[in-house]
């Protein structure tokens, strides 16, 4: 068995009806699961642009929403403007169920 990387989670019910995590999934990160090495179904919590499109199999629409760190804090901005006038900063995409992220985290 593997844990889950607090950075990851569990997609399993998406990824195949054949696929569950062992102890099931929840949205906080005390909760996290615990699933085969083989599953394949955890993907990034806040992934960025490129992760998600290795992940989803696309890429993240230029007007589509990001959460954008300008001066430790994270914005939301659209990802044409961030990838303009903010390149280099930190960049995730607003798809994920968590909301932004902590004002301390950076994405891997």
């Amino acid at each position: 068995m593997t844990e889950i990387n607090k950075n990851f989670y569990c997609s399993a019910s998406a990824c195949s009806p054949k696929r569950h995590c062992s102890i099931g999934c929840g949205l906080g990160e005390e909760n996290l699961c615990s699933i085969d090495a083989e599953c394949g179904c955890y993907l990034h919590k806040w992934p960025t642009p490129e992760q998600f499109e290795a992940e989803y199999g696309y890429k993240w629409p230029d007007d589509g929403a990001v959460y954008l760190m300008i001066d430790g804090a994270w914005t939301v901005a659209m990802y044409h403007f961030a990838q303009n006038a903010y390149k280099g900063n930190p960049v995730v995409v607003a798809c994920t169920p968590w909301g932004k992220p902590p004002a301390d985290w950076r994405p891997e």
